[in-house]
């Protein structure tokens, strides 16, 4: 999905940061997959994601894991976010083994990504790459705040809140694992990586 494919960071960073996607197809097999959406969201939280949500949902640090779970609806994208490779493996192979019907879409750096669907037992039959950002790119906020902002698809984690997040931390009012979770929060559709912001918080300390 386009929305998880804007990350920046070096390689170092990035594999460690995976987005496991899954959805019905409108007109196919919408009606009833809520449950299956729900199935998948249990094995990716059993099999270790940092992350989950539902773009109008919530995800698991605004609304809970229960509270996901009772907002989900029919035709739900649901989103489970990584840190681990070998954890997307093991959820991809359940994924696979319960056959439910859901399109499933894998976001990483593509070496790894492949790696993934190979230990699962999958092939890629897609792929899609990000060509970067054209333009006045000279506008753009500075890249140590656009590897952190990036990781929202939807453009909802600002450069204000990881400044604010940032002086709470330099304060003692939160840990740096609390911070990635605040930077997540308004990451509704559950993408942000919290391992990742908790690490990259400390470039602004």
């Amino acid at each position: 999905m386009t929305h998880t494919l804007h990350r920046t960071g070096s390689v170092n960073d990035l594999k460690k940061d995976y987005i496991i996607l899954a959805m019905p197809v409108k007109g196919v097999n919408k009606e009833g997959s809520k449950q299956k959406l729900i199935d998948i969201l249990d094995i990716g939280m059993k099999n270790g994601a940092i992350n989950a949500g539902d773009t109008q949902s919530g995800n698991i640090y605004s609304v809970g894991i229960d509270g996901l779970k009772e907002r989900m609806k029919d035709g739900a994208v649901l989103n489970l976010t990584f840190d681990s490779q070998e954890n997307v493996i093991k959820t991809l192979k359940e994924i696979k083994d319960l056959q439910n019907g859901m399109s499933v879409v894998v976001t990483g750096l593509l070496e790894y990504t492949k790696e993934c669907c190979k230990q699962a037992g999958l092939k890629r039959h897609t792929i899609a790459r990000s060509l970067g950002v054209w333009g006045k790119t000279e506008l753009l906020p500075k890249p140590e705040e656009m590897e952190i902002m990036t990781m929202c698809g939807h453009g909802l984690i600002t450069a204000d809140l990881i400044y604010k997040t940032a002086e709470k931390v330099r304060k003692g009012q939160l840990t740096l694992q609390q911070a990635g979770i605040e930077i997540a929060k308004p990451c509704v559709c559950g993408a942000c990586n919290v391992t990742r912001a908790a690490e990259l918080i400390e470039k602004f300390l």
